[in-house]
């Protein structure tokens, strides 16, 4: 949660209080630093592509985890083909995630772990 001093206020030219009530919520609600149960649900293919990052990490370390990144990978796919803007200006996005998941599924999850 951000703490504007009076100097914040006045450069951001902020003065009446419901305003600066409204943008400390706003920013707690979607900061990603804020407790999750309080945030706002938002999902986009940014997102979720960093979550797969992150669950390849996981999965690094704790082998188990292999299921999460395919469930990821459809979580992905299902937003491609919701996304008009997407749809039109990046179809590739969907070739590339069909492949990400095949590819993963016939051959990657099947490394033996490291350790």
């Amino acid at each position: 949660m951000i703490f504007p001093t009076d100097q914040h206020w006045a450069d951001w030219e902020i003065d009446k209080e419901l305003h600066k009530f409204f943008l400390l919520r706003w920013h707690e609600i979607f900061d990603e630093d804020t407790f999750d149960s309080w945030q706002v649900r938002s999902c986009n293919l940014k997102t979720i592509l960093y979550e797969i990052l992150e669950a390849i990490d996981t999965v690094d370390k704790v082998h188990s985890s292999h299921p999460n990144i395919l469930i990821l990978i459809q979580e992905a796919q299902q937003i491609v083909n919701e996304d008009i803007i997407i749809s039109k200006y990046f179809s590739y996005i969907s070739k590339y995630l069909k492949t990400l998941s095949s590819e993963y599924d016939q051959n990657i999850k099947m490394i033996p772990k490291k350790y």
